[in-house]
């Protein structure tokens, strides 16, 4: 029996026969095939057809021209499935057909049956499986009013599947560890349809129960503004009503609240976590790879072995098509991987910057899988441990793109034997084949026969038949890599007038040619590349030169920007479309490694010093206003003007800075490093200053002490004083987090020996030489310090700074034994933050209140102090600080001669910071061990 014909209209129109794709034509042929597709198994009057394809404005022959599609189609689907001719129109026989949005409708109301008898998970499932099925915009670059209509009336039903499969999972009890994951994926909607009241709702319920009210509530004002702006209305009387319950702190809206159910017998399973789905798009035209394919097929399709983990490593040189084979596999053996597929680049062979670092690339998977990024620990074990923990007993499909070490894969690797993982790598990796048992598979250039075949499909058959000798000619010139073959007949598609011969002589007589391929010949891959760039317009060639000087592969495209000088967005569509640019979505970009290597030799040609430090300008006051919703101020003080042509963009809140930052952290280093190298000495230790909240936040040590140090040097060889002091400064603060007080205090002194007179920079280094004195034992000489801080933070209107120095100094006099003077201390801060709403402060102030009334044996007003510094604390996402909260709040509970309720609160302050480098954890460990013995 003929295979049945798999249709997709969400997105791209595409249909596939026996995993083989179909030739579907025009686009207004496709428009006909997904109209006829959309009623399958319907008659479709010809005056339909008409209305769809041309609106009111039909060709004069209009008969003819439906029937010259219809013969189109005829001749691609050439099956069971071919447009019947009906009385007066055409039918798709419903039979044998799988159409994606079909399915799509059917899996959504399935859900709302299973949702009616009272199956939520299995209603959640159904919702999963619809919204997988999506591949972006339906209809996807067909013209016309039916194709707008048809995208409008699909996007309407996604969105209501994705709003309905929320209000079910925000309701389920249990789920407080995956809230944090659903509020980042609807976020991204809430940001796409920012009036959508239903998307708040669930998002602002997702926010409650993963422990951010503060968030929830922020999010309730931003669409009452926007309601207001656009429609002059208010929020509906259900969201006023959950604002409400927020503000009164409703306990139903806790991880503990009951679950939504409908008739018939309650479920009891489990809800399953968030599906990620981040395989790339898989080509349109896969030659070849047959033996290669089998084996990866049938790895990941078997059951696999007790105790072996389904491991693939793909090796091969650069551009012999290790990605693409690795996603087509990846593509076909996906419904084996129930749980979804995780995709994450660990650019291995970076031209300019320093492979992924597992403990990084833990951060992006661990955030693909829902879990809340407060709960991520800082250490690479706590990361990998917890990986594996969120995997145990879920069937997922990992590709690591681009490695470059078995010790870069060795922390990713999942636990169990459910998952699946398939790498990527230039290299073999010896280790991970002995370690772990890694099937490998080598890949070689293609076959001439497949070269052949790959231009053959990508030009059509005639082109490649009508000049075989130039055909064959130019696959051996690209050296049968598929990238230089897809780059090759671009060209050749761009340029239809000219013959491959042509062709073939340009490249033929290109001496100058890139090489790439270690150990083998020289091939014609900078030429091939040549082509697309010299087809470009002059200022979209100028764009690509000053990519190539971008310290990293991706990059958003308001980087783009300042790099030009002007808007980049035209740029950047002529370098996607001529395949010199890798779009990312959400305007973000990424240069190929061999492409950007190309762009980099172009870009030493032209001089670069205004683009780079437009670029870096960008970076720096970019990251500075991101800063600012972290809690930063000094370092925007110091920032020179911006260069003509480079337009920092804003933030709305901390969620948007954060968000940020973790897309552009490697960036950021990056561009210290391009600072640094460029001589742009000021740069280079202004970005890392900018960005001390923000590792504050992070806590990567390793990377902190680096950025500073290339700080320092800079700062050194310019002579700048400034950034001497600012750097030793900051350095001296990751010392200090570190309790490696000796160390902070000299780079504190010898900061100070340089400061002529009190202020910011002189303010801050008496602050922290306060935190250093203090931490070595020395209280009475930290408040002499604390002191002079804070009247010289008055003074120049810092007033959260003041504040801080403020509660520290409190913090000193408790240990000093005056807490009359303490409480005034703080009864003074207390009064200026709330004026002030910095929520940093504030929870420092409640907890330094609970010390000195612990201390002073008023144990009950020390519990509520305590509990209000855990609340604030929590809301800002300071999981130090919370933990330090809970621990405190142990001992008292402790004391007041209630272990059980202590334990709890130790036991949680541990699971918040088990894996964090901070001393005062092992004591943690030490109190706990110590209660659990009595």
């Amino acid at each position: 029996m003929e295979s049945s014909l798999r249709v997709q209209l969400l997105g791209p129109v595409r249909a596939w026969r026996s995993g083989r794709e179909l030739d579907l034509g025009s686009p207004r042929q496709r428009s006909l095939f997904a109209l006829l597709a959309l009623r399958a198994g319907h008659p479709v009057p010809r005056q339909d057809i008409v209305a769809a394809l041309w609106e009111e404005n039909p060709p004069a022959k209009v008969a003819g021209s439906v029937h010259t599609y219809v013969s189109g189609l005829r001749r691609a689907l050439t099956g069971r499935q071919l447009p019947a001719a009906t009385d007066g129109g055409y039918r798709l026989p419903g039979n044998d057909m799988v159409v994606d949005a079909t399915v799509f409708g059917d899996h959504c109301a399935t859900a709302k049956i299973h949702l009616g008898h009272g199956r939520p998970v299995a209603a959640v499932r159904c919702w999963d499986e619809a919204l997988a099925l999506w591949s972006g915009a339906p209809l996807a670059g067909l013209p016309g009013p039916f194709a707008q209509h048809q995208r409008v009336r699909l996007t309407e039903a996604r969105l209501t599947a994705v709003c309905d499969r929320a209000a079910v999972l925000v309701t389920l009890p249990g789920r407080a560890a995956s809230a944090g994951g659903l509020a980042a994926e609807l976020l991204g909607w809430v940001q796409e349809h920012p009036l959508r009241e239903e998307l708040r709702e669930a998002l602002m319920l997702a926010l409650c129960r993963a422990g951010r009210s503060a968030e929830a509530l922020r999010q309730f004002h931003e669409l009452s503004r926007a309601l207001d702006a656009e429609l002059g209305v208010r929020p509906g009387p259900r969201l006023r009503a959950l604002h409400e319950r927020i503000l009164r702190e409703d306990p139903g809206l806790s991880d503990h609240a009951p679950a939504v159910r409908g008739r018939g017998t309650p479920d009891h399973e489990p809800l399953p976590p968030a599906k990620p789905a981040q395989l790339p798009h898989d080509l349109s035209e896969f030659i070849g790879r047959t033996t290669e394919l089998a084996t990866l097929t049938g790895l990941f399709t078997a059951a696999p072995a007790r105790g072996h983990l389904p491991l693939a490593l793909i090796t091969g040189v650069a551009g012999v098509g290790k990605t693409s084979l690795a996603v087509h596999a990846a593509h076909l053996v996906a419904l084996s991987f129930p749980d979804g597929q995780l995709h994450l680049d660990l650019r291995g062979h970076d031209p300019v910057n320093a492979p992924t670092d597992p403990a990084t690339a833990l951060i992006h998977l661990l955030r693909a899988l829902g879990v809340d990024p407060r709960r991520v620990p800082d250490d690479l074990d706590g990361r990998a441990a917890l990986f594996r923990s969120v995997l145990d007993g879920r069937r997922m499909l990992l590709l690591l793109d681009n490695a470059h070490s078995a010790d870069q894969i060795g922390p990713l690797l999942p636990g169990g034997t459910g998952s699946g993982v398939l790498v990527t790598s230039r290299n073999r990796l010896p280790g991970l084949l002995a370690r772990h048992g890694a099937a490998e598979v080598e890949l070689a250039p293609l076959a001439a026969t497949e070269s052949r075949s790959l231009l053959a499909a990508l030009l059509g058959m005639d082109r490649v038949t009508a000049e075989p000798t130039p055909a064959t000619r130019l696959t051996v010139l690209c050296g049968h890599l598929p990238l230089a073959v897809r780059v090759a007949a671009e060209r050749v598609l761009t340029h239809p007038h000219r013959t491959l011969a042509d062709l073939v002589a340009e490249l033929d007589a290109e001496t100058d040619r890139l090489d790439l391929l270690d150990g083998q010949d020289h091939t014609g891959v900078r030429a091939v590349f040549s082509w697309s760039y010299r087809t470009l317009p002059p200022a979209a060639a100028r764009l690509f030169r000053l990519l190539g000087l971008h310290p990293g592969p991706e990059f958003a495209a308001a980087a783009a920007t300042a790099l030009n000088g002007s808007d980049a967005g035209a740029g950047l569509d002529l370098l996607t479309a001529a395949h010199l640019l890798e779009p990312l979505g959400q305007g973000r970009y990424r240069l190929h490694d061999l492409v950007r290597l190309y762009a980099a030799e172009l870009a030493q040609r032209v001089p670069a010093g205004k683009p780079v430090r437009r670029l870096l300008d960008w970076y720096m006051h970019t990251a500075a206003a991101a800063a600012r919703h972290l809690g930063v101020r000094h370092a925007e003080l110091m920032l020179p003007p911006p260069e003509p042509g480079c337009l920092p963009r804003s933030f709305a809140d901390r969620v948007d800075s954060a968000a940020w930052f973790a897309a552009e952290h490697e960036n950021l280093l990056a561009a210290t490093r391009l600072a640094a190298e460029s001589g742009l000495h000021r740069h280079a230790w202004l970005l890392p200053a900018v960005l001390i909240d923000h590792l504050v936040d992070r806590k990567p040590w390793a990377t902190w002490f680096h950025a500073n140090e290339i700080a320092l040097a800079a700062a050194q060889r310019s002579g700048d004083q400034d950034g001497q002091r600012w750097t030793r400064l900051n350095l001296a603060i990751a010392h200090v987090h570190r309790a490696e007080y000796d160390q902070a205090a000299e780079l504190l002194i010898t900061a100070l020996d340089t400061v002529d007179s009190p202020d910011e920079v002189w303010s801050t280094i008496q602050h922290t030489l306060g935190e250093a004195y203090f931490g070595l034992g020395q209280p009475e000489r930290a408040l002499g310090y604390y002191l002079r801080a804070g009247a010289a933070y008055r003074e120049l209107g810092l007033s959260g700074e003041w504040l801080m120095a403020t509660n520290n100094s409190a913090k000193a006099l408790t240990r000093l034994g005056e807490y009359e003077e303490a409480l005034a201390h703080l009864g003074t801060a207390l009064t200026a933050v709330a004026r002030i709403g910095d929520h940093h402060a504030l929870g420092h102030t409640h907890f330094h209140l609970a010390e000195v009334y612990e201390l002073t044996g008023e144990l009950s007003l020390a519990e509520a102090h305590y509990r209000q510094a855990l609340t604030v604390r929590a809301e800002a996402g300071d999981r130090v600080g919370e933990a330090e909260s809970l621990h405190r709040l142990g001992g008292l509970l402790l004391t007041m001669g209630e272990p059980d309720r202590a334990r709890t609160a130790w036991q949680r302050a541990l699971s918040l910071v088990d894996r964090f480098e901070l001393p005062h954890v092992q004591l943690l460990r030490q109190d706990l061990a110590a209660l659990e013995g009595r």
